[in-house]
């Protein structure tokens, strides 16, 4: 795989607040492509091999209720990732992600970014602490749905 040197500063939100020492531990793995509508970034418990970190787009995180039907449980720009299983020390999701506004990503395998948080503690924590932001986000967006629907 060629790769295409990525330029800083990066349109990626999360990316930029690494530190240098830890962005560079993932720059030269990283690749822009287009991010498509409804592009698949994530399936229902599958392995999750891409990370993906937008630069624009928007991606959603979806659940699915058999009562019903799938639900939005998170969204995903500029200031994120996708892959947060991955972080958190596991290869899959019970959720579905993908592209609901088409825009562009820096993506990254996941052996890429397991070696990288492996060798750097402070990417770790960093990655671990954006991971539990996100599941705050998940849970209010949880209660809102209820209040809505209930």
């Amino acid at each position: 795989m060629s790769h295409v040197a990525i330029l800083e500063p990066l349109s990626n939100q999360l990316l930029n607040f690494l530190s240098a020492k830890d962005r560079n531990l993932l720059t030269p793995n990283l690749k822009r492509i287009p991010l498509v509508l409804r592009q698949s970034l994530e399936n229902a418990n599958q392995a999750i091999e891409t990370i993906y970190f937008p630069e624009d787009g928007v991606a959603s995180v979806v659940g699915d209720s058999k009562s019903l039907g799938a639900i939005e449980i998170g969204i995903i720009g500029k200031e994120g990732m996708t892959g947060l299983m991955v972080v958190m020390g596991n290869d899959r999701s019970p959720y579905n992600t993908f592209v609901q506004v088409a825009g562009s990503a820096l993506m990254l395998s996941a052996r890429n970014l397991h070696s990288a948080m492996k060798k750097s503690s402070t990417l770790r924590d960093f990655l671990l602490h954006y991971a539990q932001v996100f599941m705050i986000q998940t849970s209010q967006t949880a209660l809102a749905n209820a209040a809505v629907s209930g």
